[in-house]
């Protein structure tokens, strides 16, 4: 296990990405293979993460989840795969049972913008009934502040949300918002590095939900890790963070 040096000094304890890709990016020049992944989290002690595939977001979702479950068999121990649903293809939702039950897949990712559907709204909300029943947790982009979210929580009070990039430039308004949903969650990856981002996410809605996320490879792990050691909070919250919130939801094994 690496050692990383935060404010509180050295940091030995466990780290799980609840927000990780595989594949390419031609838009940023970028690549990112299984391989390449599990070598940079153990560049940067992290032991395993929550992974979709950029291919699913970008050009064809079932071609991209093929590619996180091949990276799944290939790193058991390292990988837990994500099944990235577009609402659009009907077939998306009818092969989501096989991805969690058969595959073992700890959760759902939406992406509005990627997807050109809200997911407040029809077909999302059929397809996500169907994440519902399954009982996995929505992984849902968010870059408006947490408009979206804070409608799907109110739609699904029963389903677990992890809000990605905590609401993006609009972080403190996404907070604000989103503190009154104990089903929802927040994970604190994007370039936004503004000083006392997850202090204020703690104070607002408790470490208990707050979750550490790196958005590799768009982003190297250090960034949002700096996010978090370099936090003006104590050695609990900072645990509950990085890794003892996915695990209370079950995202991967404790």
């Amino acid at each position: 296990m690496s050692v990383i040096k935060g404010l509180l000094g050295p940091y030995w304890g466990r780290i799980v990405d609840v927000h990780a890709h595989v594949g390419p990016d031609q838009r940023f020049l970028l690549r990112c293979s299984a391989s390449d992944l599990v070598e940079a989290y153990d560049r940067c002690g992290i032991r395993v993460g929550l992974v979709s595939s950029t291919i699913s977001l970008l050009a064809d979702y079932a071609v991209g989840n093929r590619l996180v479950l091949e990276a799944v068999k290939r790193y058991p121990e390292r990988i837990v795969g994500l099944y990235s649903l577009n609402p659009l293809y009907e077939e998306a939702v009818e092969e989501l049972r096989a991805y969690v039950e058969i595959y073992g897949f700890r959760g759902v990712k939406l992406h509005p913008d990627y997807f050109y559907i809200e997911p407040s709204e029809e077909p999302a909300v059929g397809a996500l009934e169907a994440v519902a029943k399954l009982g996995v947790p929505l992984m849902l982009h968010s870059y408006d502040g947490g408009v979206e979210a804070s409608k799907v929580a109110e739609l699904f009070p029963e389903m677990t949300i992890v809000v990605y990039h905590m609401g993006g430039v609009s972080w403190r308004e996404g907070l604000r918002r989103l503190r009154r949903y104990d089903n929802v969650y927040v994970e604190i990856s994007s370039s936004v590095t503004e000083r006392g981002l997850v202090e204020e996410a703690v104070r607002t809605l408790g470490s208990s939900r707050v979750l550490f996320g790196s958005d590799i490879p768009y982003l190297e792990p250090a960034v949002s890790l700096g996010k978090v050691l370099g936090a003006r909070i104590g050695r609990d919250e900072v645990e509950d963070i990085l890794y003892r919130n996915a695990e209370r939801l079950g995202l991967v094994r404790a």
